[in-house]
């Protein structure tokens, strides 16, 4: 969350001619509520179903496209690398609260306790760094880690 997964995905497309996906906003459209609502309403196993639903369609029928995830995808869902290349954009947890104001830490529903959202990074973090093809720090220009994907990417 706030590694600005969206932001460089959307660049990285545009870059590459392919197309961009955000998987949260795959699962507002299709449940017509915002990740916040359905986690509030429904839960965040019925949130991590609609995650593993998504994968499915993703692995079926998608290629040549960007796609972000939700920060809790990859540690709920295995099959990542069979969508395709697995970057994990790695931003310093107290580096990622500073890119938030209130509004964006009012979105997320796992930032609202600044300690366990803080213990949850971390034990991420470690999930991250295993199923990841190429990891990047993203504590820099968009430019520029869009530069170390692509050098990453051709190599």
């Amino acid at each position: 969350m706030g590694s600005g997964k969206s932001f460089v995905g959307k660049q990285l497309a545009e870059a590459t001619g392919k197309a961009f996906l955000d998987t949260d906003e795959i699962i507002e459209t299709h449940e017509a509520q915002s990740v916040t609502d359905l986690f509030a309403q429904k839960g965040e196993n019925y949130f991590r179903q609609c995650e593993h639903d998504v994968v499915d369609g993703l692995i079926k029928n998608t290629q040549e496209s960007v796609i972000s995830t939700g920060g809790g995808m990859p540690v709920y869902e295995d099959r990542l690398n069979r969508v395709g290349k697995v970057i994990y954009l790695k931003v310093p947890f107290e580096n990622i609260v500073a890119r938030l104001n209130q509004d964006d830490l009012a979105k997320r529903p796992l930032l609202s306790d600044l300690a366990m959202a803080k213990k949850r990074y971390e034990e991420r973090d470690v999930i991250y760094n295993k199923i990841a093809d190429v990891t990047v720090d993203a504590d820099r220009h968009p430019k520029e880690i869009i530069k170390t994907i692509l050098a990453n990417l051709t190599t």
